[in-house]
């Protein structure tokens, strides 16, 4: 077994305690199990190879672990909606660098995701400070999820393509569920989480996409 494939093991081994932790109630073994099988994510990533997109898709998650050690001790909501956006966005360059021209076949993951994105923004309907966040969180979420299911559409399923398509809809839904939590009526945080954490350990599954040559894709 080698070095990568070990440490895939031990950040599913992490999340998923992380998610009994959260099943249970158990929130500071949550506080600390939820920025390290991030950590443990950034590492897997640079360990499977490292270019300029796998780095920034490290960098990506390695910052995602300091947004949620911000939104567990109880950061503002707005600057929340804003790290989210910010590495999402760390992700949409990565794809951006390695994913070539967009195909007409692309733009078809755009345009469900933009009007997917859209109506939910307009049934959520957010309010005051949080209407400038939502706008921003909104249109880089469409931005990474159309990018990320691009090479699905344009080049077919591959081991790759089919891990990033599964982390854009895992994580499309967990925000979903979040946004619902916050603007409508709570939904359990362990259903959240278990598909931000199917999302994320699928981009990191994908990672080898990143380090491809782009021939292949």
């Amino acid at each position: 077994m080698g070095r990568h494939t070990l440490m895939l093991y031990i950040c599913l081994a992490l999340a998923l305690l992380d998610l009994v932790a959260i099943g249970v109630g158990a929130t500071l073994p949550d506080l600390y199990l939820r920025p390290l099988v991030l950590v443990c994510m950034s590492f897997t990533v640079l360990l499977g190879g490292r270019s300029r997109p796998s780095i920034l898709l490290a960098v990506g998650l390695f910052a995602a672990a300091f947004l949620e050690i911000f939104q567990m001790l109880g950061a503002h909501l707005k600057l929340v909606a804003l790290g989210t956006a910010a590495y999402y966005l760390t992700y949409s360059v990565a794809f951006i660098i390695r994913g070539g021209p967009i195909q007409r076949r692309g733009l078809v993951g755009f345009a469900l995701i933009g009007a997917f994105a859209i109506a939910m923004f307009l049934w959520l309907n957010p309010y005051g400070f949080l209407r400038f966040p939502s706008i921003v969180y909104t249109l880089v979420l469409i931005l990474f999820i159309g990018l990320a299911v691009r090479p699905l559409l344009q080049s077919g399923p591959t081991e790759s393509s089919k891990w990033m398509g599964i982390a854009a809809i895992a994580l499309l839904i967990s925000d979903s569920l979040r946004a619902i939590s916050i603007f409508k009526s709570p939904v359990p945080e362990v259903i959240t989480l278990a598909f931000y954490w199917l999302g994320q350990f699928s981009l990191v599954r994908s990672s080898h996409f990143f380090i491809e040559n782009k021939n292949h894709t």
